[in-house]
């Protein structure tokens, strides 16, 4: 749950499940965000890539996992402008506003990578 300040009564709560990790490229079936640690609050991009020549590493920036990591302030800044100006009325609501798919943001959302 994300809080803003001074507004408890109306957090946003966002729900990342297994069981909504999704293919990113239907028609290969093969790119997920997926969740990586859940009690650390960390999702992973798995992006399919074929093995390198003699299995060599692929470069740092060609790698075949992305993690991001949720309870970092970047991300949850990034989180909270996205929300404020799409439907969360932290200010005016006393209720939670819950997104129950929470796994699809990282395609809506630039959050920053990196765990």
């Amino acid at each position: 749950m994300i809080f803003l300040e001074g507004h408890k009564k109306s957090p946003l709560q966002l729900s990342f499940r297994e069981n909504d990790n999704g293919n990113l490229n239907q028609n290969i079936g093969t790119d997920r965000w997926c969740i990586g640690y859940p009690d650390e609050g960390v999702i992973w991009l798995f992006k399919y890539k074929p093995p390198l020549i003699n299995n060599e590493p692929y470069p740092i920036d060609e790698r075949q996992t992305v993690g991001i990591n949720l309870n970092r302030p970047a991300v949850i800044a990034a989180l909270i402008r996205y929300f404020l100006q799409n439907d969360w009325k932290p200010k005016e609501s006393v209720t939670p506003y819950i997104v129950d798919d929470a796994l699809k943001l990282p395609d809506i959302i630039d959050l920053p990578k990196g765990i």
